[in-house]
C-alpha cells in the first residue's frame, strides 16, 4: 500500500485500489474500502484487505515518505496489536 500511495508500482496494480482524494483531514484510511457481493471472494481480495490493513496501521507509519524508512519502521510493529484482521 505504501508503494501504491507513492506511485512505485505498475499502473495495472494501482488501478485495483482507489485512492481517496478529499479536502478534509479525516482520521480514516488513504484508500477506499470497496463494497463486495460475496464474503468468500470480496473479503479476501487485495482490493479489500490492502486498504483495511493500511487503515489499521498507526498514523505515523502511514505518513512516512521514504520506502527504506517505512520498511525499517514496519518491521517493529507487532501485528497482533492491529486488532482483528
Amino acid at each position: 500500500m505504501f508503494k501504491v500511495k507513492h506511485s512505485l508500482v505498475p499502473v495495472n496494480i494501482s488501478d485495483l485500489l482507489k485512492y481517496k482524494n478529499t479536502q478534509y483531514n479525516l482520521r480514516s484510511s488513504d484508500f477506499e474500502l470497496p463494497r463486495f457481493e460475496t464474503i468468500k471472494f470480496g473479503m479476501n481480495s487485495i482490493k479489500y484487505m490492502g486498504p483495511l490493513i493500511w487503515s489499521k496501521l498507526p498514523r505515523h507509519l502511514r505518513m512516512i515518505e521514504t520506502l527504506n524508512s517505512f520498511k525499517k519502521n514496519i518491521r517493529k510493529v507487532d501485528i497482533s496489536t492491529l486488532g482483528n484482521i
